[in-house]
């Protein structure tokens, strides 16, 4: 039997703005075809914005330095919480990301970018977290 071959994941390369497909093997440091700098590999249901889009570009590298991989996430009530569509909604995003209940926090992708939240909620506050993987 013939083996399937792998899933391709999506790389975002920030400093030439573009997106490239690679099988999943590495969760970051691909390098960008183009430019050769470090890329990102995100979720697989992750759109790029047009290259010229910067507006759109900058809101996806901002969410990326704050954990979030563009997986879908989940509100307690098991309802999808959406992406903002601008850089200004990031706030209310993360926050609503935020009050997801510990116990539900470990739904599908959710899990890793709310628990990276109240990590760095934690820390700022002055305490630290003590859980392990």
């Amino acid at each position: 039997m013939a083996q399937s071959p792998p899933h391709l994941h999506p790389f975002a390369c920030f400093v030439c703005r573009r997106s490239f497909r690679r099988p999943g093997v590495e969760r970051d440091g691909a390098a960008c075809p183009v430019c050769g700098s470090g890329a990102v590999r995100l979720s697989r249901k992750f759109k790029p914005p047009r290259r010229d889009d910067v507006a759109q570009w900058s809101k996806v590298e901002a969410l990326v330095k704050l954990g979030f991989r563009f997986d879908t996430i989940y509100d307690a009530d098991g309802a999808v919480i959406r992406y903002p569509s601008t850089k200004r909604g990031i706030p209310a995003f993360v926050n609503k990301v935020a009050r997801v209940p510990e116990e539900s926090a470990h739904k599908a992708a959710r899990s890793k970018a709310a628990l990276a939240l109240r990590r760095r909620k934690r820390q700022t506050a002055g305490t630290r977290d003590t859980k392990t993987r």
